[in-house]
């Protein structure tokens, strides 16, 4: 029985070290940074809606995004909490 609990623990450790590895928006196929209020979003691909925001904790010193050409498609919910937006540029 305990043999067993291990390696169910063992288990979702590990799961929940990999998933959010992802879950945190960290795709390696796209980057974002974040300078003199403006986030940048680079690289290609799909922000999937189940990601967590990865620019949350900038998102009261942002007032401009640009998304680059390669950048798919990001759920409109990502920039929710960017008060002080007062545009976005989209390839």
């Amino acid at each position: 029985m305990r043999k067993m609990l291990f390696l169910l623990l063992t288990g979702l450790l590990i799961l929940m070290t990999f998933s959010n590895a992802f879950m945190d928006g960290s795709d390696p196929d796209i980057q974002w940074s974040v300078e003199d209020g403006v986030l940048r979003v680079s690289g290609t691909g799909v922000y999937p809606s189940w990601y967590e925001i990865p620019w949350y904790g900038y998102s009261g010193s942002i007032n401009r995004v640009e998304v680059s050409e390669g950048i798919e498609e990001i759920p409109a919910a990502y920039f929710s909490d960017i008060v002080g937006l007062n545009s976005i540029t989209l390839p």
